[in-house]
């Protein structure tokens, strides 16, 4: 960027084209004969003559002042060559055009950085709206209402539906409510720095229109204080939606926080997801955080804090009425006085109005032990509440429950206990885990009811409550070291074109199969050679149309004479041995590609080698073929307590005088509680044949 020179010394002539030697230069205020000084250089530091003498080229050195000169050049007798007035001085105008109120536009600005691109200072400072720009004094003596509320006011005006009201650090008294509305953020510049003193009687801080649903709000980095008393709420958020409130202190109003859904007509301007992080509600009488109209829902409150005052009796934390899906994380209650509570909720429009509220990792305590408090008051109508993780301190009443499917999971109270709810059953691996880690010694117990008391009677030690006829009321699985699965076969199917009389049997389809070397495949539908219908045996060989059954010898059976159809079974093979028995029961899960069998469990149906099997019943032949991955958990059956009143026992070991034959499967011990008798079961023909029993 380049301008015009300004000449380094002013030059002046007489008529004829010489240098005005001698010269003489008076200076005045514009439109006066007053003198006015000029000056010798840039600096104004020093004053030059006045009039300014011209040297014999006929120059001086002039620099004007801030002001707007006359000016007078006369010859070395005094005689006037030329008068001129109003001259205004570089400096000057450009001074002027700054100190207006648009002179920040003049002004260039640019971030640093790569990409940064040029604004005015202007542009930069009208990101945010100061209320002192608006008049706001913030000494804390000032009535500061009207100019923070014009400056609300201005920024909702903005194009953009709104922007940042900036407080800066002081005291700033309001004789009555300030409201803001849709994409305003009120922000201080911090807890300490910045304090709105209310002395007015209503809410301090408000929704402009509480009938209609606003969005995008905020309150940041501030404290509110009630310090003319009158006042009944801190932020009174009606109809308000996606906003967040944080760092934050509200204090001494009898509700700190109230939220809302009114009704309107046969409707509900409904107030929903808002977020409050690090809120203090500081001296609370009545409410912290009040949740009221109708579905009031899915709000967060983490890190916030709820203190009472020391005299405050039935003050509540979190009062919920009417509101689904709130939570309440990670937050301090510091109450006292008879009747105070962390949180209350109710549902008085009926069954399921409060619905799935959750109170996680809370600290509840009460400051005065002598006083009768609360944890939790759930009255009737209230479902699905869910309570864990918290910690007590001279909590009289942690839970006081009317409400229906509350989730209890605070170990560290012992009144009533824990309790859980849960209506589905949609995992393999259950509801409830409880997993120990260390091996330890083997006469350490996993879990102990330890029912310590000596005294008469006989009590229930452990209880299970079920209102099935049938399934297990109680299952003792053993389960074994998880499995790693290196590679999957889709079950499959080849018709028969010929089977060979010899040791092995050896199979021709009739087209080309995809059966694997390994593959437990079953026999149907053969004609002559029926012999091998119903027959299950491992295929030890193949070619594009040839599969061997390396485990069975047809020279002796009929001759083969027509068709027939092999069929492959869904095969695992696992990354080392596995160990697995016929009958032993697995859960699968973390497969890639074919994730039709993710979270499927099912039985081992036969073993082809020490890293190989069959599963029953799985047709996989339509699955996405398997990529990589996978994880086999074997479960096998110890104990089993039945819903028919049945005790049984599986894979018992068998003995050797036992009348079972050594070919025969060894299934099942079963103790009949109803009459009183127990047996033994057993199928013949290494499991495939009939049930059997030894009483």
């Amino acid at each position: 960027m380049t301008s015009i020179a300004t000449p380094p010394k002013l030059q002046f002539f007489d008529a004829n084209g010489n240098p005005l030697a001698g010269g003489k230069l008076y200076t005045y205020a514009a439109g006066t004969t007053t003198p006015l000084a000029t000056y010798t250089d840039y600096s104004g530091g020093t004053a030059n003559t006045n009039p300014v003498v011209l040297d014999a080229r006929g120059e001086a050195s002039v620099w004007f002042g801030t002001q707007q000169y006359k000016l007078k050049l006369t010859d070395a007798d005094d005689v006037e060559v030329w008068t001129v007035d109003n001259l205004n001085g570089p400096d000057a105008a450009t001074l002027a055009a700054l100190a207006a109120s648009s002179g920040s536009s003049l002004i260039g600005y640019i971030n640093s950085g790569s990409g940064a691109v040029a604004r005015t200072v202007q542009d930069r400072l009208r990101e945010k709206v100061s209320v002192k720009d608006f008049g706001a004094v913030g000494n804390g003596t000032a009535n500061d209402t009207a100019a923070i509320q014009a400056a609300i006011t201005a920024a909702a005006a903005r194009g953009n539906g709104g922007a940042t009201v900036y407080f800066p650090a002081g005291t700033y008294r309001i004789n009555s409510g300030i409201t803001f509305t849709t994409g305003i953020i009120l922000e201080g510049d911090s807890e300490k720095g910045t304090i709105l003193k209310y002395y007015g009687s209503g809410s301090a801080i408000a929704s402009t229109t509480p009938t209609t649903r606003t969005y995008y709000m905020g309150v940041t980095r501030m404290t509110v204080e009630n310090t003319g008393g009158a006042g009944l709420i801190g932020l009174d958020l009606s109809a308000v939606n996606r906003s967040e409130f944080t760092q934050l202190q509200i204090k001494d109003f009898p509700t700190t926080v109230k939220i809302t859904s009114p009704a309107v007509g046969a409707s509900y301007a409904y107030a929903l997801y808002n977020r409050f992080y690090n809120v203090l509600a500081e001296g609370v009488t009545t409410k912290g955080f009040h949740l009221a109209g109708v579905s009031t829902n899915a709000h967060t409150f983490n890190s916030c804090q709820f203190n009472t005052e020391t005299t405050a009796t039935n003050a509540v934390g979190w009062y919920f009425e009417n509101s689904n899906g709130n939570q309440v994380m990670a937050c301090h209650a510091d109450f006292g006085a008879t009747g105070s509570k962390f949180a209350y909720i109710s549902a008085s429009l009926g069954a399921g109005a409060s619905d799935g509220n959750v109170f996680w990792g809370n600290r509840l305590e009460a400051f005065n032990a002598g006083d009768t408090t609360y944890g939790f008051d759930i009255q009737a109508n209230v479902r699905h509440t869910v309570i864990g993780g918290n910690y007590y301190v001279s909590i009289d009443y942690p839970l006081t429950d009317a409400g229906t499917g509350t989730v209890m999971l605070d170990p560290s109270w012992t009144v009533p206990g824990i309790s859980g709810y849960f209506p589905t059953t949609t995992s393999v691996n259950g509801q409830i885990v409880y997993k120990r880690d260390q091996s330890g010694q083997y006469y350490y117990p996993f879990m102990v009811l330890n029912d310590s008391q000596s005294g008469a009677g006989t009590p229930v030690s452990l209880q299970i409550l079920t209102q099935r006829g049938t399934g297990q009321s109680l299952q003792v699985l053993r389960q074994e070291n998880n499995l790693s699965i290196s590679a999957i076969d889709k079950s499959t199917t080849a018709s028969i074109s010929g089977i060979t009389k010899a040791n092995p049997c050896v199979i021709t389809t009739s087209a080309t199969h995809s059966i694997a070397n390994g593959t437990v495949v079953s026999l149907s539908g053969i004609g002559g050679m029926t012999e091998l219908n119903g027959k299950t045996a491992v295929v030890t060989a193949v070619t594009s149309n040839t599969i061997t059954l390396g485990s069975i010898d047809s020279t002796t059976y009929t001759t083969y004479t027509s068709g027939g159809t092999v069929a492959g079974a869904t095969m695992i093979t696992t990354t080392a041995t596995n160990g697995l028995n016929v009958g032993a029961q697995i859960a699968i899960s973390g497969i890639v590609g074919m994730t039709q069998l993710n979270n499927v469990t099912t039985t081992v149906s036969y073993i082809s080698s020490t890293t190989k099997f069959a599963i029953q019943n799985i047709d996989s032949s339509g699955y996405t073929a398997y990529s990589s991955g996978g994880t086999i958990v074997p479960q096998n059956v110890q104990f089993a307590l039945y819903g028919d009143g049945m005790i049984r026992t599986q894979n018992i070991s068998k003995a050797a005088s036992s009348p079972v034959n050594n070919a025969d499967y060894i299934g099942q011990l079963y103790v009949d509680t109803n009459a009183n008798a127990a047996y033994i079961s057993y199928r013949t023909g290494n499991g495939s044949g009939d049930w059997k029993v030894i009483t």
